[in-house]
């Protein structure tokens, strides 16, 4: 299977002059915890991501009023992006070697398709592991048979 069945089509962008406050806001409202700078609206090529947890320990715990500060300031810039017909162990390789919980899929010319996090990616990884489980009790349940 490949990222693009799994992540999530439903992604909350802001452009760069967006405050804190309001990407705060659209977070909240939409129960996400990331939000994905874009370029334009016409244009929703990803330039970085805002995370909740960027809000609190950059601004909040650093008493920086929201309102005064943009998201295109507090953005990672180095964004984590794969192509959205990447396979699924692949995409979590690429997590696991750049230490990031969030990839933003992206397709053949660079625009946003969607968003997959770990939360994504456990349901999947479970169903297989259970798959592989299974396998291995019918196996050894198969062998016993044949042997008794």
């Amino acid at each position: 299977m490949n990222i693009e069945g799994i992540c999530s089509r439903i992604v909350v962008v802001a452009l760069p002059a967006t405050s804190v406050h309001e990407g705060a806001r659209l977070l909240r409202e939409h129960h996400v915890g990331a939000l994905v700078v874009i370029d334009s609206r016409q244009n929703s090529r990803p330039l970085g991501i805002v995370t909740d947890r960027d809000m609190v320990v950059e601004v909040l715990a650093m008493g920086i009023d929201p309102s005064k500060l943009a998201v295109g300031d507090l953005m990672t810039g180095d964004i984590v992006t794969v192509n959205a017909s990447e396979g699924v162990p692949e995409t979590i390789e690429l997590m696991q070697s750049k230490g990031v919980r969030r990839v933003v899929v992206v397709d053949d010319a660079g625009a946003l398709v969607g968003i997959v996090s770990f939360n994504d990616l456990v349901p999947y990884v479970s169903e297989a592991l259970a798959g592989l489980a299974s396998a291995i009790i019918g196996a050894q349940a198969r062998e016993r048979e044949m042997r008794a």
